[in-house]
């Protein structure tokens, strides 16, 4: 017997209500740009574990992490003048909306922000020069888990939803997710067992 995988969207709406982390991209930004679609900044803000202090072991993706990302260029003097800078970038451009709620006590390395800070960007040129700086940037979900772009349990931004949801159940190299998390919240992907011959 063969296991095969397989998915289509049968618009249950739940990879929409789960509060999957969805990151925002240069690409997205550039169709949103395009589209004129400012308004969309307030539904983004800054990933707490993308500027958590360095020594969080484990509670963040190596290299979504900017303070890392800045001991890996710059020797200790430079990494404490580039870590002044970044503080300084955020607190200029961000609006602290106060913090948010997670089930680990991810605390941002500006003490003053305390765990989970909730940055709001000031516009999306702010966005694209944080991304620079190694900043993740998601999409800011409701207290429900659910996302804010969602109406009738459908994408209104479907044409140019951010490429992490497009994706979705895929993987960076094509291949659908298959963990018991996604096999949960996804009534698209199917699993079928095929009968093999032996010779």
């Amino acid at each position: 017997m063969t296991k095969q995988i397989s998915y289509k969207c049968v618009k249950c709406g739940n990879c929409c209500h789960a509060g999957l982390e969805i990151s925002i991209r240069e690409i997205d930004l550039k169709k949103w740009i395009d589209k004129g679609e400012n308004d969309f900044i307030d539904k983004i803000q800054i990933d707490p574990k993308s500027i958590s202090p360095d020594g969080l072991a484990g509670y963040h993706i190596e290299e979504k992490n900017a303070l890392l990302a800045l001991l890996k260029q710059f020797n200790d003097n430079e990494y404490q003048i580039k870590k002044k800078e970044l503080k300084q970038f955020i607190l200029e451009n961000h609006d602290f909306l106060g913090n948010g709620i997670y089930p680990i006590p991810i605390y941002s390395f500006i003490e003053q922000l305390g765990r989970m800070p909730v940055l709001i960007p000031h516009d999306f040129d702010v966005v694209i020069e944080g991304i620079k700086r190694n900043i993740d940037y998601i999409i800011k979900f409701k207290k429900d888990g659910s996302c804010p772009f969602l109406t009738d349990n459908l994408c209104s931004i479907q044409e140019i939803k951010p490429l992490d949801c497009k994706q979705f159940p895929y993987d960076d190299k094509g291949a659908i997710k298959i963990n018991n998390y996604f096999l949960k919240i996804c009534n698209g992907i199917k699993t079928t067992f095929k009968r093999t011959e032996n010779y």
